[in-house]
C-alpha cells in the first residue's frame, strides 16, 4: 500500500503505477529510455502530457497521477 498520496510526488506515483514491471519494460511501453523513466520517477525530469496519457490508457486516473487525489485506478 502506498503512503499518504498527498505526501508523495508525481514520480513516486508513477513508480507505484509501474508496479512489479521493470523500468526497462515500462520505458519501452512509454517509448522512452530507461534512464528517462528513472528521471521521471525520481523527480529529476518533467513528465509530458503524452507520457501521462499512456498511464491513463493503462487504466490509471489522471487526477490521481497529477494530484494524488481520488482513486488511483479509473
Amino acid at each position: 500500500m502506498m503512503r499518504d498520496p498527498y505526501r508523495v510526488s508525481l514520480g513516486q506515483r508513477l513508480a507505484f503505477a509501474r508496479g512489479k514491471a521493470s523500468q526497462a519494460t515500462m520505458a519501452a511501453e512509454l517509448g522512452v529510455d530507461r534512464v528517462t523513466l528513472s528521471f521521471y520517477e525520481n523527480g529529476r525530469s518533467s513528465v509530458s502530457a503524452a507520457i501521462l496519457a499512456v498511464y491513463v490508457h493503462k487504466g490509471w486516473s489522471a487526477k490521481w497521477l497529477i494530484t494524488g487525489e481520488g482513486r488511483p485506478r479509473r
